[in-house]
């Protein structure tokens, strides 16, 4: 089986723990289970490569039962805390342990959320602005999104919302993802009428 030599592993701390990345097969049956699906093949690889990965299994047609069962796996990661805050790295470190958990570690944190949602106007709750991990954690667990160490939440979140979560505001992270939400609703909305009047005046010019 042909093996993709990684370009980069995603931070110096988990560095040690991911392996070079494999090409997936497309499962036979096809059946809704996550553990008959090929995640332990996304277990490493660089962002372009996972989603290519994610788009050659159409993981997005499979959203509907997907990203629910990828929920429930994280609500089952046991949390360590410092204090009063969970400690991010920690944490990943004694849940994510075999290939199948780097691997939905690895979708949830590196893979491009567009990959794994076919449209998340309609699914608002898995869109690119909702970090799964932390959403599994407070589903099953009840745990507020502001329970994670911001400092260290890389680890459990894409980078660009990490870096989102980081910038100074009276709001809190929840506050903020749920305008994020609202925000993606109005970017659909706006496109919607985008594609109404270039309809108007191609009409216009028949």
């Amino acid at each position: 089986m042909k093996t993709f030599k990684p370009e980069f592993y995603q931070t110096e701390s988990l560095k040690r723990i991911f392996k070079p990345m494999t090409i997936p097969t497309i499962p036979r049956n096809r059946k809704k289970e996550l553990r008959s699906w090929p995640i332990e093949q996304f277990a490493t690889g660089t962002e372009p490569e996972l989603a290519r990965l994610a788009e050659h299994l159409a993981l997005h047609k499979e959203s509907e039962w997907f990203l629910d069962q990828l929920l429930h796996q994280f609500g089952g990661w046991k949390l360590i805390w410092n204090g009063d805050l969970i400690d991010c790295l920690a944490t990943v470190k004694h849940n994510v342990v075999t290939d199948f958990d780097r691997g939905c570690w690895q979708l949830a944190c590196r893979t491009t959320r567009s990959k794994l949602v076919a449209r998340q106007i309609d699914q608002p709750n898995f869109s690119s602005l909702v970090p799964l991990i932390l959403a599994g954690v407070k589903r099953y667990q009840e745990v507020a999104y502001s329970s994670w160490d911001a400092a260290t939440a890389e680890c459990v979140m894409p980078r660009d919302l990490w870096e989102a979560t980081r910038v100074s505001c009276d709001l809190d992270s929840e506050e903020l993802l749920q305008l994020r939400v609202k925000g993606l609703q109005v970017k659909q909305e706006l496109v919607q009428v985008l594609v109404v009047t270039l309809n108007r005046a191609g009409s216009c010019m028949v």
